[in-house]
């Protein structure tokens, strides 16, 4: 943690110093949020999202707000705060992409009963009202990489899933399913 503490000094530290309006500080703000896991990187990406914090020159654009939103619910066990946040970016972005981001920041809780709604939802893709690309986003939201041990949890069922998946079933979806849930780690 305290490798990844210096880490988020050192990007924020680099947006400083960008020239304002560049693709640079687009790209700073990206790691910034892929390196946020303490308390005070996710307290500064609220900080970010709620225009406390400014950047001379610099918006955060919609897919990066919702990129912060989805990291930020993935690492945080207070829901209230989120949960807030997410219901007031819906009312902003209405799109699909922000109608499937706000699935995914709510997929990305770190609550093992909330992933076995979403896993059930997820292995029943016709009884669901969610469109298929709105379900593939969630499938890719529902394990973040701080969430290995949550994973792990679900393992045997998404084998299972993988086992009872027929092949009239959507293919698309089907190779999203797989790829998106598939564990990326070594087990003993």
């Amino acid at each position: 943690i305290d490798d990844l503490s210096k880490l988020g000094e050192l990007l924020w530290k680099q947006l400083e110093l960008e020239k304002p309006n560049s693709d640079d500080q687009k790209y700073l703000v990206s790691a910034i949020i892929d390196a946020t896991y303490t308390e005070e990187q996710i307290q500064k990406l609220y900080s970010l999202l709620e225009g406390k914090i400014t950047i001379p020159g610099y918006k955060m654009d919609q897919d990066q707000r919702w990129s912060a939103i989805v990291k930020i619910s993935g690492l945080s066990k207070d829901r209230s705060k989120i949960q807030n946040l997410i219901d007031s970016e819906k009312k902003i972005d209405t799109s699909s992409r922000g109608v499937n981001s706000s699935f995914a920041a709510l997929a990305a809780e770190p609550n093992p009963a909330i992933k076995r709604q979403w896993l059930d939802t997820l292995l029943s893709p016709k009884k669901s009202n969610l469109s298929s690309s709105t379900l593939r986003t969630v499938s890719y939201s529902l394990f973040p990489e701080n969430q290995k041990d949550i994973q792990l949890q679900f393992f045997d069922s998404y084998l299972d899933a993988l086992a009872n998946f027929n092949a009239f079933d959507d293919e698309n979806y089907l190779d999203g399913f797989a790829k998106s849930l598939s564990p990326d780690f070594c087990m003993d």
